[in-house]
């Protein structure tokens, strides 16, 4: 274990005042948050019935921006802030990481100027990003020594394929792609979360005094096994049995997974507590799709339990904990912070089982969990935005050390 020596004692942040551009977690994660804000407060007036003017329509568009606007940019303020944990190689600051974060900014802004800016323009923009991520993390994950993490390289692959067949299918190019692109971009993103969540929940979680998560070899090769065996038989049919069988499989191997992580002493711990229930709605999602595919439930349900529930509530977690950490911060949740992984996993709540309960108040509910979501994302970024811009603390010798996987050791 690295040990760092504090040759100044603790005192106030440090002098310099806009940081957004010194790691990459900044820039995307307020980016992310504050699309998740706008976003929607814009679907909230679109159910109501107010025509969203976009390059992708009303209601493709929610779909295609909550997962490659909002999902994406929190992944991509993650590996470039992880990669260069795992390689000791610096990934992109200053201007190059400046260019990268305008790339996806402008790809959300030109989305709503269908008049002003021409079909494949729009969809330039928005395809070179995660290609351009890409190439950025490539050299840090080859120069380093750590081959393993070329996963997160096809990972990004399969995103920009997925969205390549969203793209295709509104310039004409094809028929009922887009479906398929986001079917395959959902479930790229759930394999993501596993593989992250594998390699960084069970270290988190053995931060509580006296708990020690159990992680069985065998259970992790059947929980990321089953999910891509779930993710190529719902490119196929998202709907058939053979999924839904998968689905079912898949579920129950993360559910297991879950449960050898767990102790109730995370219940202590906002930080870690609201990781396993955003971990605990993807495994939900998982078998609810599996129980859709049986004629169960509405499909619709399992689908907003992985989005609302699993990708909502584990990316708010990840991004406080990895903003903290990385600014040499306590590693601790405030009680806005914490009211905001309530209200989240509120909003999950509502978004799936209010449709199931209620099924004729369905867009009383999409309603009702929007402005959860939205109050949520209000107060995460009433905290985080001046975390985000501004400098970093000053470290104390009680930080956590640079073994962590993703937050301590090094200041943005």
């Amino acid at each position: 274990m690295r040990m760092r020596i504090n040759l100044k004692p603790p005192g106030p942040p440090e002098p310099r005042r806009f940081c957004l551009f010194d790691m990459g977690f900044r820039p995307f994660f307020l980016g992310a948050a504050v699309v998740a804000v706008v976003w929607m407060a814009l679907w909230l007036l679109a159910i109501r019935g107010l025509p969203v003017d976009s390059y992708y329509g009303t209601f493709r568009w929610h779909a295609h921006e909550m997962l490659f606007g909002y999902a994406v940019a929190v992944i991509a303020g993650f590996l470039l802030t992880a990669v260069e944990n795992w390689t000791d190689v610096p990934t992109p600051k200053g201007a190059a990481l400046a260019g990268l974060f305008l790339l996806w900014a402008a790809a959300r802004v030109t989305g709503f100027l269908p008049d002003l800016v021409p079909p494949r323009v729009n969809a330039v923009l928005d395809l070179t990003f995660l290609p351009a991520l890409g190439v950025a993390l490539a050299l840090p994950v080859f120069k380093g020594g750590s081959p393993g993490n070329a996963v997160f390289l096809a990972i990004l692959g399969l995103l920009a394929a997925a969205n390549l067949l969203v793209h295709l299918d509104i310039l004409g190019a094809g028929s009922h792609l887009a479906p398929r692109g986001t079917v395959l971009g959902l479930g790229v993103i759930v394999l993501a979360i596993a593989i992250i969540g594998g390699r960084v929940f069970p270290r988190f979680t053995a931060r509580i005094p006296g708990v020690t998560p159990k992680v069985r070899p065998w259970l992790e090769a059947a929980a990321l096994g089953t999910l891509v065996l779930f993710l190529a038989a719902a490119l196929s049919g998202p709907a058939s049995r053979l999924t839904g069988a998968a689905a079912l499989a898949a579920g129950l191997c993360h559910a297991a997974r879950l449960a050898g992580w767990y102790d109730r002493r995370v219940w202590g711990e906002p930080l870690v507590w609201v990781l396993h229930t955003g971990y605990a709605w993807m495994a939900a999602g998982l078998l609810l799709w599996g129980a859709a595919a049986f004629g169960a439930v509405p499909h619709t349900v399992a689908v907003h339990a992985m989005t609302a529930g699993g990708i909502g509530v584990l990316t708010v977690g990840m991004m406080a904990r990895v903003a903290l950490g990385h600014t040499d911060r306590p590693v601790t949740a405030s009680a806005p912070v914490t009211a905001a992984f309530v209200l989240l996993n509120l909003a999950a709540l509502v978004r799936v089982g209010g449709p199931l309960a209620v099924p004729g108040r369905y867009n009383q509910a999409m309603a009702t969990a929007g402005a959860l979501w939205l109050m949520a994302f209000v107060l995460f970024l009433a905290v985080y935005a001046p975390i985000l811009v501004g400098p970093g603390a000053v470290p104390d010798d009680d930080d956590e050390d640079e073994d962590d996987p993703v937050s301590g050791g090094r200041s943005g």
